[in-house]
């Protein structure tokens, strides 16, 4: 393994990448505590952006497949992201020379 190799598996993520980390965990903590959770809060969120049943009725159509396909998509996010930090961890290990190799 040469100096710049070396170098590059020890260095500490760029501030970019903390502050991506930090930021979607952050955002999702935020969108956690937000999601109304019981149908009486929901109820309560919707009267107070002064929405009415009838009209939450007329929408709910669309905005249930819009839901799903979102929901869809985020978790195919999570796989690739999952997928591909397993094959980019692997890959280290298999580039680093084991301590017990010959």
């Amino acid at each position: 393994m040469s100096r710049a190799e070396a170098r590059r598996s020890t260095t500490r993520p760029s501030w970019l990448a903390r502050g991506t980390a930090f930021g979607s965990t952050a955002g999702t903590f935020v969108l956690a505590a937000l999601v109304p959770k019981c149908p009486l809060c929901v109820a309560a969120m919707l009267s107070a952006w002064g929405v009415g049943a009838s009209v939450a009725g007329t929408v709910a159509p669309v905005v249930r497949p819009a839901l799903l396909v979102l929901t869809v998509a985020a978790v195919l996010a999570v796989g690739v992201v999952g997928v591909r930090s397993s094959r980019n961890r692997r890959r280290r290990a298999e580039s680093q020379p084991s301590c017990c190799s010959g």
